[in-house]
């Protein structure tokens, strides 16, 4: 549980894994076995309280080293300053959003280490590479990972979270769609392949594909309702949403 400033967060008692072993799923880690747990219950305002699966929070400030030993949840005091604005990581620029929400999601990379020697590395992606003119960035993924709901994650799923914040629908907000413009096109040769093609080249691409905020949502639930994370938080990250208290 994420609460306000001098309030005590609970967090069940099922066990961190190294950095090396993020990307947890209901009953399924891709590299580490690791089992999730907890389920969706009903939304309500104010303080977002959400079960520990297995994780490293998905922050530039909180990544855990690949030689950590394992650690078990318990109490956590967090203080926040504000409640999130929205549930919706496409919508907002705020870290009031990205602390308690940010963790239920993945994204394409990831910054890991502290804040004088950031890198980045994959999350959803197990490799990429960015062709010589700068003008495509080919990711490879992550094969058996899962969103909360159990449906299998695809690079369909990277393709139309990234084209909601290129292109977003009819009321939905998105806060940084002048930062991906340079994209011309979005490629999905195979489940577990996705090409970006560039209109032009741009040097920040690999900082806003390991953005926090630029979580990676659901395509077929964007398909139902592309409004659906503001009011459902269903991801493939490290924690699973329980509820708000």
């Amino acid at each position: 549980m994420l609460a306000p400033m001098g309030r005590r967060c609970l967090l069940s008692h099922l066990p961190f894994v190294t950095n090396e072993q993020k990307a947890c799923q209901p009953g399924v880690n891709v590299k580490a076995g690791a089992r999730c747990s907890g389920e969706k219950r009903a939304m309500r305002p104010y303080l977002l309280s959400t079960v520990l699966t297995v994780a490293v929070l998905l922050t530039t400030a909180w990544a855990v080293s690949a030689g950590e030993a394992p650690k078990r949840g318990g109490i956590l005091n967090f203080g926040v300053v504000a409640e999130p604005p929205t549930t919706d990581c496409h919508a907002t620029t705020t870290f009031a959003m990205v602390h308690p929400v940010a963790p239920q999601y993945s994204t394409l990379l990831v910054f890991t280490g502290p804040h004088d020697n950031l890198k980045i590395e994959g999350d959803l992606a197990e490799s990429w590479e960015v062709a010589k003119d700068g003008l495509s960035y080919t990711f490879r993924l992550r094969r058996g990972v899962k969103f909360h709901d159990g449906s299998e994650f695809t690079s369909e799923d990277i393709k139309a979270t990234y084209e909601r914040i290129i292109n977003p629908p009819a009321g939905v907000i998105s806060a940084r769609k002048a930062q991906h413009q340079d994209i011309k096109e979005i490629a999905t040769p195979d489940p577990h392949t996705v090409v970006f093609k560039m209109a032009r080249v741009n040097m920040s691409m690999d900082l806003h594909f390991a953005s926090p905020f630029n979580c990676v949502y659901s395509a077929k639930k964007l398909k139902e309702n592309p409004r659906y994370p503001e009011t459902e938080v269903m991801g493939t990250g490290a924690f699973k949403f329980v509820e708000y208290v």
